[in-house]
């Protein structure tokens, strides 16, 4: 799987790209782990590798 991109702002991190993606994982970790192993496989880490982006003069995206 791609790693999520966020970036920082000042209420925390925010995803900019990878959503859908950061949703299935969230849907695969509500799943048993019998269901996983029923069909030979793991359930993903919990830890998973993200980018943290910086716009380059340091403007955030959607900002008011």
């Amino acid at each position: 799987m791609a790693p999520i991109i966020i970036i920082r702002r000042p209420e925390g991190l925010s995803p900019i790209d990878g959503t859908h993606r950061l949703a299935v994982f969230g849907a695969l970790q509500m799943m048993p782990n019998e269901t996983f192993a029923a069909l030979g496989l793991e359930k993903p880490n919990l830890e998973q590798d993200v980018w943290i982006g910086a716009h380059k003069d340091g403007e955030l995206p959607n900002a008011w």
